[in-house]
C-alpha cells in the first residue's frame, strides 16, 4: 500500500532527475562556454609558464656546469705554470660560491614549500599538555606508594 510519504518521495526523486536532465540540456549555455574558454586559456598559460621555468632551470644548470669546468681548467693551467697559491685561491673561492648557491637554493626550497597557515586555527601544541605536569621529578613514583 502506498502512503502519501512514499508518493511524495517518488515525486521528489523524479524532480531531481528532471533537474539533472535540464542541466545537461543547458550545458551549452553562454556562461558554460565562457567558463570552458577561461579554463582552456588558464591551462595554456600554466603550460607556457611551466615550459619557460623548466627551460630557464636547465639553462642555469648548463651555464653552471660550463662555468665550473672553465674554473677547473684555469686552475689546472695555473698549477702547471707554477701559480699554486693563485690556483688554490681561485679553486676555494669557486667552492665557497658553489656552497653559498646550494645553501640559498636549499633555504629557498624550504621556505617556498611551506604550506600557508590556515586562518582561524591556532597552534595548539603548547596547550595540549596544559593541565598535565610533565616534570618526572615531581611525579609520584610507583615505588613510593
Amino acid at each position: 500500500m502506498l502512503s502519501w510519504h512514499n508518493l511524495n518521495k517518488n515525486k521528489m526523486r523524479e524532480n531531481r532527475h528532471d533537474n539533472y536532465r535540464d542541466r545537461d540540456r543547458d550545458s551549452h549555455s553562454p556562461a558554460n562556454e565562457l567558463v570552458k574558454k577561461e579554463q582552456d586559456y588558464r591551462h595554456k598559460w600554466q603550460d607556457k609558464f611551466l615550459k619557460s621555468h623548466t627551460f630557464t632551470f636547465r639553462l642555469g644548470q648548463i651555464f653552471g656546469l660550463v662555468y665550473n669546468l672553465a674554473v677547473l681548467c684555469i686552475t689546472y693551467k695555473l698549477i702547471q705554470n707554477g701559480e699554486k697559491s693563485l690556483a688554490l685561491k681561485l679553486f676555494f673561492g669557486n667552492l665557497a660560491l658553489i656552497a653559498f648557491a646550494i645553501l640559498v637554493t636549499a633555504v629557498e626550497r624550504k621556505v617556498l614549500s611551506k604550506k600557508p597557515a590556515r586562518k582561524g586555527r591556532d597552534n595548539n601544541k603548547r596547550f595540549n599538555n596544559k593541565g598535565r605536569n610533565n616534570n618526572r621529578s615531581e611525579r609520584p613514583n610507583n615505588r613510593d606508594r
